[in-house]
């Protein structure tokens, strides 16, 4: 489930500073650094303006959709 505590990717420990999180608490952790950083566009919240180090860490382009952030974060998890 969402809620289940699982190893993560290298890329993902870099990132987040942990050995395993759970899915939840990646998409929170993610929220924090989008908000600290000052990314979401500020004529369309809905959309993320990734820096060159959350660009790397999801392998994304410049501009992606909140709701596509689940997706790109699932490779980091262990299946």
């Amino acid at each position: 489930g969402l809620n289940l505590v699982v190893p993560i990717s290298a890329a993902g420990r870099k990132f987040f500073g942990l050995q395993e999180m759970s899915r939840i608490d990646a998409m929170k952790q993610m929220w924090v650094y989008i908000k600290s950083h000052n990314l979401q566009d500020p004529e369309k919240k809905r959309n993320i303006l990734p820096d060159e180090k959350l660009k790397q860490f999801l392998s994304c382009k410049d501009r992606i959709d909140m709701t596509e952030i689940p997706g790109l974060l699932s490779p980091h998890f262990a299946k």
